[in-house]
């Protein structure tokens, strides 16, 4: 499966992964029928995701292609703390979309 865009793809799914981190508790006095309610920390993290298997889930924001690949902005997710993982579909979309004529400029729409 490859996902990218214009031109440019990627042998590494688009991907979302729900998962759950250990919670933060207060460093102050805190009420102890209060701090033993506290849950799990859920997070979501989405991009290409270029690792998985039995240690975890690897997803990177940023995904460059110079002489080898490069990345930026990546994220190891323990298996242990993986919830769920969807694959995203990569939509393609026109710079015009972003960058529309504008009124009573040249090639504008009257």
């Amino acid at each position: 499966m490859t996902s990218g865009g214009a031109g440019f793809e990627t042998k590494y799914p688009m991907v979302r992964v729900e998962w759950e981190d250990s919670a933060i508790l207060p460093r102050s006095w805190q009420d102890l029928e209060e701090i033993v309610k506290t849950a799990p920390v859920l997070g979501v993290t989405s991009g290409w995701m270029v690792r998985d298997d039995e240690v975890g889930v690897t997803v990177v924001g940023s995904y460059g292609q110079q002489e080898k690949p490069d990345v930026l902005g990546g994220m190891m997710i323990p298996r242990s703390a993986v919830r769920k993982v969807e694959r995203l579909a990569v939509v393609v979309v026109t710079e015009d979309r972003y960058n529309p004529p504008q009124p009573n400029a040249p090639g504008a729409s009257p």
